[in-house]
């Protein structure tokens, strides 16, 4: 994760800034694969992002006459990701709480808003992976190594790029690839501790992802074909907020906006993250669920 905030006045914003990103990028760990950084993007006006998809055909043998130099299709399309997604985690406390419980405001505060928000975008991107959304799919038993690796044979028949395919599974059958995998002859922290093994018979990567439809056992999934933008909601001038500030994680463009505010005569204090997102299928052809 690294983190661009240049909207940050003081050391209450960026520790809390920096905290809540990295909540809520633990809580997106299984589809970080499929975060693009559309920050060229997402400061234009506008209640959508739109991006260039490409759907080319298959190569084919030169033909002077009909598969020349300048023929061709265009075949380069515009997918719409609309940001239809406002998610909002409030914390609220006062100055007695502040000040007589041993609670480290900053640190716990952020780390909870950006779970929670991190929680929501998670489960918002992973409920569109189900049969009406993804209609190629494959079985196979997925007990042993024979069984992952007959996984490429469908990769290549469904015109995936293997490197730039995610493997997705459920929790079920993430825990038989770590037994497939001896983890202790595997050598590496990241099956375990993120739940992600890097760089797996050719995959860009396999993952553990809870909520897919309790049919699958995992879904084979182009990174380029599911697109995650998000834009910082600004405030209205005048708003009346104590502070207002963003977040932003460069590798992936997703955007964490902050309200603070207080009620003087109670005694309460509030800090607010949001989320303005949007998910969508930028190529459902580019999807093949494993059952």
């Amino acid at each position: 994760m690294a983190l661009t905030d240049t909207t940050n006045t003081n050391l209450y914003e960026k520790v809390t800034s920096e905290f809540a990103l990295q909540a809520l990028f633990a809580k997106l760990a299984p589809i970080t694969d499929f975060a693009h950084n559309f920050n060229d993007l997402q400061d234009r006006k506008g209640a959508a992002i739109v991006v260039p998809t490409f759907n080319l055909s298959a190569a084919a043998e030169f033909n002077a006459d009909t598969n020349n130099y300048c023929g061709g299709t265009n075949e380069a399309d515009a997918a719409t990701i609309n940001l239809d997604k406002h998610i909002v985690k409030s914390f609220v406390y006062t100055d007695y709480a502040e000040m007589f419980t041993n609670v480290n405001w900053l640190r716990d505060t952020a780390i909870a808003i950006g779970d929670s928000l991190g929680r929501g975008i998670y489960n918002t991107v992973i409920a569109m992976f189900n049969d009406t959304n993804v209609t190629q799919t494959t079985t196979a038993d997925l007990s042993t190594l024979e069984d992952f690796t007959g996984l490429i044979e469908d990769v290549y028949a469904n015109n995936l790029d293997l490197g730039e395919t995610v493997l997705m599974l459920s929790p079920a059958y993430y825990g038989n690839l770590l037994g497939v995998l001896k983890y202790a002859g595997y050598g590496a922290v990241d099956p375990i501790q993120d739940g992600r093994v890097p760089s797996f018979i050719g995959f860009r990567s396999v993952v553990c992802a809870p909520g897919l439809p309790a049919t699958w056992k995992g879904v084979l999934a182009d990174r380029n074909s599911l697109g995650i933008a998000s834009r910082y909601l600004a405030p209205m001038p005048g708003a009346g907020y104590s502070e207002t500030w963003k977040a932003t994680d460069t590798n992936s463009g997703l955007t964490i906006g902050y309200r603070v505010g207080q009620q003087i005569c109670s005694g309460y204090r509030f800090i607010a993250g949001e989320a303005l997102f949007g998910a969508e299928m930028l190529r459902p052809a580019g999807f093949v669920s494993i059952k």
